[in-house]
This record gives structure tokens, sequence and C-alpha cells, in this order.
């Protein structure tokens, strides 16, 4: 959905440098899940849902993460994986894919991983342009703090390009998209609102344009399985440092 932000489709067309001028990529999220945002509306949580309903979701789910990562026996990192990695950071893995195709940045290679806070924190580094360049991100989650920050920046040579995200809880809030460049010693810090259409709409609007227009699809399959292959990547790096420090069988 962050592909429909519009501030999002407004930072791709406003990218500051180039890919020769890419030095760092940023993702940092702190998330307390929905319960600040959403006491305001009249909702309740269900608890009658039956335990075989239950029991089946949790086989298929633990099924599904045994085909794409074979053996996983630890806890926290199965946790991590289904949570921190796939339910949440992977929104920003897809929409920095994004922003690096737009840049012509082909993908990188894994340097390091980390799930940590017993699978409620992930964190990853990507080796970018031979070592040009970083991408690091982290998720965790902080379930008592009401409290939601998500930011993606990019810093250039001489520029940086930050989008703030709203909590996903909270419809037609603005996206900040903040354009930070120097003139000498002159900072200027341009701030851009291109709307307040919700993206989670738009991205529904875009699903029946492809079906029933024929527009092209903004996230196909492929771009599907490139995020995931990176996320199992991170996974399978972390384990392995876990099975290098002696830490887990």
């Amino acid at each position: 959905m962050k592909r429909f932000d519009p501030s999002y489709e407004a930072a791709l067309k406003m990218l500051p440098g180039t890919a020769q001028a890419l030095r760092y990529v940023s993702v940092e999220v702190n998330d307390a899940d929905a319960w600040p945002f959403v006491r305001h509306h009249s909702t309740c949580r269900g608890e009658d849902v039956a335990a075989m309903v239950i029991a089946s979701t949790a086989a298929k789910q633990r099924e599904q993460v045994e085909r794409a990562l074979p053996g996983i026996d630890d806890a926290d990192a199965f946790r991590g994986f289904v949570g921190a990695y796939c339910s949440s950071i992977v929104h920003d893995v897809n929409a920095v894919h994004g922003l690096l195709d737009a840049l012509g940045v082909a993908d990188g290679e894994i340097v390091g991983a980390s799930l940590f806070a017993k699978g409620g924190g992930g964190q990853g580094a990507v080796r970018l342009l031979d070592g040009q360049a970083l991408w690091n991100m982290v998720h965790l989650a902080v379930p008592g703090l009401a409290d939601y920050r998500e930011r993606i920046t990019l810093y250039f040579d001489d520029a940086s390009l930050e989008l703030e995200f709203p909590s996903p809880y909270l419809n037609h809030q603005p996206t900040r998209l903040t354009l930070r460049t120097s003139d000498g010693h002159t900072l200027s810090s341009r701030e851009i609102r291109s709307g307040y259409e919700e993206a989670f709409v738009e991205e529904l609007k875009g699903f029946w344009s492809a079906i029933v227009e024929g527009t092209p699809v903004r996230n196909t399959a492929e771009h599907a399985r490139r995020d995931m292959v990176l996320l199992v990547g991170l996974t399978r790096h972390h384990l392995a440092q876990l099975k290098q420090s002696g830490v887990r069988p």
C-alpha cells in the first residue's frame, strides 16, 4: 500500500540524487500495534474464534514457514520472522525496493541481521553498490508505549529525503515528506504535502484498475517474491550467527 501513498509517489519523482550519490538508506520503526489508535472507534476484539480454527491457522503458518526456512526450531526466530519481518518491516522493504529501482540500484548483499527482544524486534543490513552505500532496517514492537514512528530516509552526498508514515490505523493522515539540502553552511528543509488520499484505498483502486482497465500492476508477484527472498535471507543470516556463537543449537 505504501507505493500508493501520495507522498511516496512524490518521493519517486523528486529523488535528489543518483545511484552514484547514494550513501545510506535508513528504515526505523517503533510500533505499539493498534491499541493507542483505535479507542475512538466502535470496535471490539472477538473472543469467540473456535479453537480448531486457531489451531489450523497456526499449523498452516508453521507449514509455510517450514517451506521457506526448513528446520527452523528457534522459537524467538520463528516469532521474529513471522512478526517483525514478514508482518511488519516487509512493507518498508517493498517501499525501499521501489525507491532503489527508481535510482537504478541493484539488489545488494546481506551483511547483518538480528532478531531480538524475543522476536519483537528485527534488524537487517544490506550492502549496496559494492559497498558505496548501506541499507539498514529495524522494526521494534514497543507494546506499552502509545507512540508509532516509521521513517524511511535516503542520504545522498549533499541531500536527504525522508518519508515519515503515520500509524496504519489512522486513516487519511498524510505521510510527511521532507527534502533537506545545503547551500554551503545554509541548510534548507522543504516539506512536501501531496494530498490526504488514503494509501489503502488507493491500493484497492489500483487493484480494480489493473483488472478492469489493464493498467500496469505496481506490485507484481515477482516483487513480492523479491521482498520475501530478502527477509528469508536475513533470517538465515541471523540463524547462522546464532549457530556460530553457540547460543542456540
